[in-house]
């Protein structure tokens, strides 16, 4: 490139047919339209000091965003199809395109949308029209611009799409192509980008979010209130609801009638949506003001006492700093599958559900009947982990339900034997590539995981002494360790006398185990400490590290 020449991104964007005008086109913008993503532009640093002599790290790390973004933007542009161009014999199969009516209304009355196909029938060597399936009818009273292939036009000829029978997907036919210009699917709607950062990636739960307004349930206007408040939250897809009625319409009956017999059939096939906090605001704002002050027709009592009044201004509160509202560019909503009426089935991961019921209530369900020591707990969450991962991940990753065994060591232990014998291997969850065993460890520890050893030499924890005795809980499996696991038939627990802090210490590796404050004399050296050192002087900020450190001594 030459040193002095550059080029403007929105200008090329608005060639490129994308845009009719440069005005509100940033940085920003291009990048959460083209790339999906959004580009955060902290006002603190955008309208920082930026004539002094050395950057700070934030500065930098600003431009250089930038500079990355921009080169990003650049070559993502070179791949896009330019919009509003004629299409003609170079257009690529799989190109979108705009249908209309007749060529002097390529800019008017649009009929619908297709996609270009590669021509199945030989016979037709017509040079006026492509082959086009049809994606989405917009006026099926109109006529459709088939091509005769030369043949003489007549009234007689011309059909609307009703009277072809057009389907969406599924109808394929050969268009002229004076009547077609290239476009692009149009994208699903999403919550505008906030014009200067994201709120917060860690976002308020909606369950508890509903939860937090402690109402009674005796009340009469309870059941009205929570379902109208989880009707403004959640936003129905309508392009899911007209899906939905017209395949309901084909089996003769309508949406209302399903959603009151069947709610549940209707909640897996309708996504929903938590919009932006300048729509979701008002909406709640408006709803808590119509309830606050409904009264009980038995007690007299309104909806919301004054501890209500403020729980719910701390819920507009988190509306308004957008900590409610969907989080940009995450899908949460993924299809299982597509059922017999053509309906996609959707899985959402917003996560309350499958985290509150699938994990947490699942372990306090198994381990109810255990007094359970650390040692205990650790084993039946590694089993428990195993199980689970396997069957989330087969589900999240390659849409199957896991039906198959629980052990990965067998797995791979015999792909490593036919690979030895020059066998094909066979793929698994546990083992897609068939060499799973001959990976280098990663290092990661779950359940009771060690202490990091900046960690310990930070507070001045003491040495730990080394036991070949009882090896490191962290050492990897060598091959041989695995042949042998799979081998075995039943895996027993080590049985040895350790106490429970000693298994503590040594899953920690620390000479002593980390445990919170609970015996008596724990508790009360905790307080000769408190009152003895400096830290008690500054009772705002008590120095957490110094107390740490005199604890471990």
């Amino acid at each position: 490139y030459h040193p002095n020449a550059f080029l403007d991104l929105g200008s090329q964007y608005m060639e490129l047919g994308y845009t009719d005008s440069l005005k509100k086109w940033s940085l920003q913008r291009l990048c959460q339209d083209v790339l999906g993503k959004y580009l955060p532009k902290p006002e603190s640093v955008r309208c920082g000091d930026w004539q002094v002599a050395v950057l700070d790290a934030t500065q930098r790390k600003y431009a250089a965003t930038d500079a990355y973004v921009a080169l990003d933007l650049f070559e993502k542009m070179r791949t896009l199809t330019a919009l509003n161009r004629p299409v003609n014999q170079k257009s690529s199969v799989g190109t979108i395109v705009n249908v209309y009516a007749t060529p002097r209304t390529c800019r008017g009355k649009q009929l619908a949308i297709g996609k270009i196909l590669e021509s199945t029938d030989d016979d037709i060597n017509c040079m006026n029209c492509v082959t086009v399936q049809l994606l989405e009818i917009i006026k099926s009273d109109s006529y459709a611009p088939v091509c005769h292939h030369e043949n003489r036009r007549s009234s007689r000829l011309r059909k609307t799409f009703t009277g072809i029978g057009a389907q969406v997907n599924s109808t394929i036919m050969s268009l002229s192509k004076r009547c077609l210009k290239t476009s692009k699917l149009k994208a699903e709607d999403s919550p505008p980008v906030p014009n200067s950062t994201v709120p917060t990636l860690i976002l308020k739960d909606p369950f508890h979010l509903m939860d937090s307004i402690s109402i009674s349930e005796k009340h009469g206007a309870h059941k009205v209130f929570m379902s109208r408040f989880s009707d403004a939250l959640f936003v129905p897809s309508h392009e899911d609801k007209k899906k939905i009625e017209v395949a309901l319409k084909l089996q003769k009956t309508t949406f209302e009638i399903v959603s009151r017999e069947n709610p549940a059939w209707i909640a897996k096939r309708l996504r929903r949506v938590i919009p932006a906090a300048e729509d979701l605001l008002p909406v709640v704002k408006k709803l808590f003001k119509e309830f606050e002050g409904v009264e009980c027709a038995k007690t007299g009592l309104p909806l919301f006492d004054k501890v209500c009044k403020a729980q719910a201004q701390k819920v507009l509160d988190a509306i308004s700093k957008g900590h409610v509202s969907d989080p940009i560019g995450v899908q949460l909503y993924h299809i299982r599958y597509v059922d017999g009426l053509g309906l996609p089935v959707y899985r959402c991961i917003r996560g309350t559900n499958s985290l509150e019921g699938g994990v947490h209530t699942n372990i306090i369900r198994k381990f109810s009947m255990y007094n359970a020591s650390p040692r205990l707990t650790d084993c039946l969450l590694t089993d428990y982990r195993l199980r689970h991962n396997t069957d989330v991940g087969s589900r999240n990753r390659y849409n199957l339900v896991h039906k198959s065994h629980y052990n990965p060591w067998l797995v791979q232990g015999i792909n490593h034997l036919k690979s030895e014998l020059s066998m094909s291997v066979k793929g698994s969850y546990y083992d897609p590539d068939g060499n799973g065993i001959h990976f280098s460890p990663t290092g990661e520890s779950f359940g009771i995981c060690p202490v990091p050893d900046f960690t310990k030499q930070h507070l001045e924890m003491l040495a730990v002494e080394s036991d070949a005795k009882y090896p490191s809980p962290s050492t990897p499996l060598t091959v041989e360790n695995v042949l042998q696991l799979c081998a075995l038939p039943l895996v027993s627990v080590r049985r040895n006398q350790l106490s429970t802090y000693q298994y503590l210490a040594v899953m920690q590796n620390t000479k002593y185990p980390v445990t919170p404050i609970h015996t008596k004399r724990e508790e009360e050296k905790f307080w000769t400490l408190y009152n003895e050192l400096e830290a008690v002087h500054n009772k705002a900020k008590p120095d957490f590290v110094k107390m740490a450190k005199e604890w471990c001594r």
